[in-house]
Parts: C-alpha cells; structure tokens; sequence
C-alpha cells in the first residue's frame, strides 16, 4: 500500500494543507508545532475513524474536541492511496458527533463510489484493526513500548495466526465457548446441567408410569371397552375413507360431464365468434363502399352547406339586382318619354289655343268689316275685340294653363329624375356580374350547372354521411359484440383431450347424504367413547395418560443420549485444542523471539545477541557471552525505544509477508547517532511498501512540510 497524497481541507491546525508521497522510505521534515503529529493522526482518522472520548485522558482523550478547529464544526480531508494494483480515493468528514460523520471510498480510474463501511477500511487496506494498527504500524513521540491489554488484539493475531494460518480465528475464545457448552450440559461440580436435569425428569416418569400402570388393572374391563370403541372408531374411519373416495370418483365424474357441457358451450361460442366476424366483414365491406362513394362526390369539391345557403342569398340577391336595373331601365325610358310627351302637349295646346283664337278674331275681323262696309264705318271699331281675341290667350288663361302645366310636368320629371339619380348610383350590372362569376366559379368546381342541382348533390352527400354514420355505429356494435364474446371465449377453460370418464355409482349428493349419516354415527360413537373416557379419567384425575407418559419417557432417554454423545465430542475437542495450542505456542515464541533478536542484534551492533518476549511484550536481554541477563525495563530510555521498535517490525514480519504501511513520528529520537544510522538503515531496505518518517531534524534527500 502507497498512500499517493493527503488534503487537508481543516484537521487540527492544518488548514488547506496538501502533500504528495511517493512509495519506499520518505524522510518528512518539519519545525516544531509543523503539524507532524498532527498529519500522523489525520492519517489514523482518515484509515480508522477517531477514537472514543476516553474516561480520565482529559482534551487529549477526546481526539474529536482536541483536532476541532478553533470556531469550526467540522473536519474534512482526503487521501489518494494505491493498494494492490488499483488506485483509490478515502474521503471524510468529522463532525461535532460520531452521527454526523461522513465517508465515501472511490475508485480513482473511474471515480465510482465503494460501498464499504467506515470502520472496515483501515481492516481492509491495513489487514488490522486500530488496536494493532497504533501497536505496529504507526509509531508516536511517546516511544516504541507497547503494554499488552486485557484483549490484546495484536497478541491474539499472532497467535491465530501461528496455530491456524487464519488471524482472524481464535483459540481462546474457540476453548471458552467449548467450556460453556459443557458447562451447560455438566457443570463442574457435576450436579448440575441439562444433563443431570433430563435424568432427574426421567426419574420423575418412570415413577409416574408405575403409578398409572396400577391404577390401570382397577379400570380393566372399561379399558377393553374403551379399545373396542377405537376399534370401531377405526373401522368407521376406513368406511369414511372408502365414501369419501367413492366421492372423489363420483364429483370427478361430474366434472367431467361439466368439462363436456363447456366444451360445448364453447363451440356454440366458437360458431358465434363465426358468424359476427362474417357479419362484421359485410359492415366493413358496406363501410368501403359508402367511403368510396363519399370520396367520389367528395373529388369534385363539394361546397359547405353554409356555402350553397351563401350560394341560394347571392342568386336572390342577382334576381333583385335585375328587377332593380330593370326598374332603372323603365324609370329611363319613363324619363324619356315623360320628357317627350311634355314637349308634345306645349306645342300642341299652344297651336290649338291659338287657331281657335285666331278664328274667332278672324270671324270677328270680318263681321267688323262686313258690317262697316254694309252698315257703318262705325262697326270698324269691332276690329279692336278681334285683336283682342288674337292677344288675349296669350296674355292670360292660355299663358296660365300652360304654367300649370309645365309645373306639373316639371315636378313628375323631377321625382323621376330623382329616383333615376338614386338608382344610378349603384352599379347593378357590374354587381350581377360580379356574383354571376363568384355563382359559375362554385357550379364549375361542384360540376353542376344550377343551384337546385348543387343542393340535389349536397344532399346526396349528406345522405352518404348518415349512411356511413349508421354503418359505422354497426360496425362498433359489431366489434364490441365480437370483442365480447372473444373476452367470454378467453375466460373459458380450454380442456385439452382427454379420456372419457366413466361412473356407475351413486351421486354427489347421495354420496354426501350417506357421508353426513356415516359422520353423525361417527360422532355418536366418539361421544359414547368420550363418556367412558370421563369415567376413566374420574379414576386417573390426578394422572396422565400411560402412553403419553412413555412417549415422554422414550423422547426424554432419546435426548438424554443425545446430550450425552454431544458431551464426550466437546470434552474431546475441548481437550484437542488444548493440546494442540500449547504445542503451538512452544512453536510460536521462538519464532517471533529469533525474528526480534536478529533485529536487536544488528541495531545495537552485536552488544545483545538473543531476546525473549514475554506474553505482556516484556523483553529479557542476553549479552553476547551469555553471562548476563537484562530485563528492557533496565537499559536506557534510546535503547528501550529501540529494542520495542525492533520487536514491533518482527511482529509485522510475522503477521505480513512484506509490511503495507509504516508511519514514525521522529520514533528514534532518544537514540544516539550510531544507532539512529542503523535503525535508518533498516528502514531504507524494502521491508515495507512506504515509510513515512517524520522528524524536526534536517536530513539528506528530506521533504520538507
């Protein structure tokens, strides 16, 4: 495992803080109060979570309060790693409660998010648990020592995995449950358990049984009453049992005959289905005529309906158009005419008035003379009226009439020439001819010649439409009615062939008649027996039955050997596994105590050769000569750090073929410069996928933080 970068987003004091790695040994130096220990327990979160407020540790035991920063509700951060040979990305985010907290685990080729749970990430990756990841893995300030818990999660690792090749089984716990579960069946004292209970019980039977046992030979001759009627209640049975067979033979039958009678009905139904389906081909046939006949009167542009009403006002309106340019025309040849027959009475009634006149002045004129030639010269005065004849129509009821009559003639010539004026002022022709062209425009694209023609063929159309309408509500009706019966078809049990059933034998219903009988007499029997068992009972009050007490006793002895056979196996697994792990653990120390003195050896340059670790980590040192024995708890304080740094890398070479992770925050701090030179060297060999060292002390080939 290499853990690629770290983002702080805020952790402590770090804020917005980034830092690339690489994989192998990294020197990381930083001042004091850099943030060293600070990213050390970012990295434990990120992987593990933050630990529990601890009871007593005061701010320091509260890792949660303690990183918070200052005025801040939360702490977030990431880490990009590579484990085998896929790159990942851990997030998280801590809040003010464990509740609130936050983590997400993704793939860093394709950014798709793991399902995994918080606390199974540092197990996963690290192959360990917090415990043991704070015990090896990652080494603080404090120092390398290490103390063995009540459950040391590092102790039982190692040892599960010496004796079984699984670290994650466990001896002691396996040796516990095997002693409880023999403890429950035979406790130590061996008065007790499930198996000392059961015998007792069986005991309590058995006196039990005998007991009934005597009370059952007072209660002979009832008792061989009471077996009659079960053997009768037995014989009953088997006669229900033929009827209710002879029952099955006789309802299959009947259903049978049913079966026949739907098959039937579904032919009937199928001839129905048939004939709808003809019916509705000739509706659908009738429907494509009156569509196509449609479509042919339809081709030649029949108008709307409110256009041939439309078409019916504009002929109408043609027709008025005409009586009023006829009017026009007559009022016209009226003015005309009106017009000659005044200038015709002037000139006639003017000659006649004045050939009248002009007589009588003559007649007049004449008698004058006449007169005065045969009479007087005197009758010469007469010539005066005769001119006065002449003049005076002229002068006054000739010149009079005619004034009248010019006025009466003006007048009638000026109402007509009024109503010509009126008329005039429409173009009656060119509206007729405008409307004759719209009517023709319509007749030509309808291919008719007259109105009554287009409303002849507009009501064949409609006729058509109603036509169709009709045909179209058969067809529906004809489709649902199909659609009905195939629905009713459908929902029909299709039965396929089978063989005739044949039944000679009572029906169903005399079948059930005779089964009621059969049950009733049953029932009188059972209620007889019931009675005798009443008495017996009366006698047995304070007892059970004797069978019912030897099915107790059988099924208790059964589970008594049961119980037994399960004791001696967990006895002799119990006593297995015992062996078995003390012959291991003879196997393990020596192993981790050879790994852990190799190192020792080489880090203090040969001055101690052989150590042993005791089961609480302690350490007894052996000098080279062999002639002095040291415990840890003597040597100085740099070597102490140094004999448990080598006792924590011999613990991770037991537990992994080559170490994942190893974090130190400035471990070898307290060493004197040889040994720093060796334990450096160590780490620089490839004992591990990556070494972060973190330190306040400058170094060749250091990163600085």
């Amino acid at each position: 495992m290499i853990i690629r970068k770290i983002e702080i987003e805020q952790f402590g004091g770090l804020r917005h803080y980034s830092l690339n790695l690489s994989g192998g040994f990294q020197y990381l130096y930083g001042e004091n109060e850099a943030g060293k220990s600070t990213l050390c327990a970012f990295l434990s979160a990120m992987f593990y979570g933050l630990p529990g407020k601890q009871r007593g540790g005061g701010l320091r035991g509260d890792a949660r309060n303690f990183y918070m920063p200052w005025g801040e509700t939360y702490m977030a951060g990431m880490v990009q790693f590579s484990a085998g040979d896929k790159e990942y990305v851990l997030k998280r985010r801590f809040g003010r409660t464990g509740r609130s907290d936050q983590c997400m685990l993704m793939s860093a080729d394709d950014w798709t998010e793991i399902p995994i749970e918080p606390e199974q990430i540092g197990p996963k990756f690290l192959g360990m648990g917090p415990e043991a990841f704070h015990k090896t893995i990652c080494i603080k300030q404090s120092g390398a020592a290490f103390s063995k818990d009540k459950e040391d999660e590092l102790m039982d690792r190692l040892s599960n995995l010496e004796q079984s090749g699984d670290e994650d089984a466990s001896v002691q716990k396996a040796l516990a449950e095997l002693s409880a579960a023999s403890c429950e069946l035979i406790s130590k004292t061996g008065r007790g358990g499930a198996i000392r209970q059961l015998e007792a019980e069986i005991e309590a039977l058995e006196a039990e049984a005998e007991r009934v046992r005597g009370k059952h030979l007072a209660f002979q001759d009832m008792l061989e009453e009471n077996k009659h009627l079960i053997t009768q209640n037995q014989e009953a049975e088997a006669q229900l049992s033929n009827l209710e067979a002879q029952y099955k033979e006789a309802l299959a039958y009947e259903q049978y005959c049913q079966r026949m009678e739907q098959q039937k009905s579904r032919d009937e139904l199928i001839e129905r289905c048939e004939a709808e389906k003809s019916l509705l081909a000739e509706t659908e046939k009738e429907h494509g005529l009156i569509l196509s006949e449609l479509e042919a009167l339809e081709a030649e542009t029949m108008p709307a309906q409110e256009t041939i009403l439309l078409l019916a006002e504009k002929e109408a309106l043609c027709s008025v158009l005409a009586e009023k340019e006829q009017a026009r025309q007559a009022l016209v040849a009226e003015l005309q005419t009106l017009q000659d027959a005044l200038s015709a009475t002037d000139t006639g009634q003017s000659q006649k008035h004045s050939t009248v006149w002009y007589i009588l002045a003559g007649l007049l004129a004449g008698a004058s003379v006449l007169c005065a030639l045969l009479v007087s010269p005197a009758f010469y005065f007469m010539l005066l009226p005769a001119l006065v004849f002449v003049f005076l129509p002229h002068l006054s009821g000739r010149k009079k009439e005619t004034k009248q009559k010019e006025a009466l003639h003006q007048a009638l010539y000026a109402e007509k020439k009024q109503q010509l004026d009126i008329l005039n002022e429409e173009d009656f022709a060119g509206q007729m001819k405008t409307l004759t062209e719209e009517i023709q425009t319509v007749y030509q694209k309808a291919k008719v010649d007259s109105l009554a023609a287009l409303s002849q063929k507009a009501e064949q159309v409609r006729l058509a439409r109603e036509r169709l309408i009709v045909v179209e509500q058969e067809r529906e009706r004809r489709k649902e009615s199909l659609a009905g019966l195939s629905a009713a078809f459908s929902h029909m049990t299709v039965s396929e062939e089978e063989n005739p059933v044949t039944y000679d034998g009572p029906t169903t219903r005399e079948l059930t008649a005779m089964l009621s009988l059969a049950r009733e007499t049953q029932v009188e029997r059972e209620r007889k027996q019931a009675q005798l068992q009443a008495t017996l009972d009366s006698g047995f009050a304070d007892s059970r039955s004797i069978s019912v007490i030897e099915t107790e006793i059988k099924h208790a002895r059964e589970h008594h050997a049961e119980l037994l056979d399960r004791h001696r196996a967990i006895e002799l697994a119990r006593k297995a596994l015992e062996d078995c792990h003390e012959e291991l653990k003879q196997v393990f120390a020596p192993a981790l105590n050879e790994k852990s003195s190799a190192l020792i050896e080489r880090l203090t340059g040969g001055r101690y050769r052989e150590i042993k670790v005791t089961d609480d980590y302690a350490m007894m040192l052996k000098t080279p000569d062999g002639s002095e024995i040291v415990e840890s708890d003597y040597v100085s304080a740099g070597t102490c750090d140094l004999l448990y740094f080598a006792l924590r890398i011999a613990v991770l070479q037991t537990l992994y073929e080559k170490i994942p992770l190893l974090i130190l925050d400035d471990t070898f701090i307290q060493m004197d410069e040889k040994r720093q030179k060796e334990a450096f060297s160590l780490l620089s060999e490839p004992i591990a996928d990556q070494i972060l060292y973190f330190s306040c002390h400058k170094a060749e080939n250091m990163t600085e933080i």
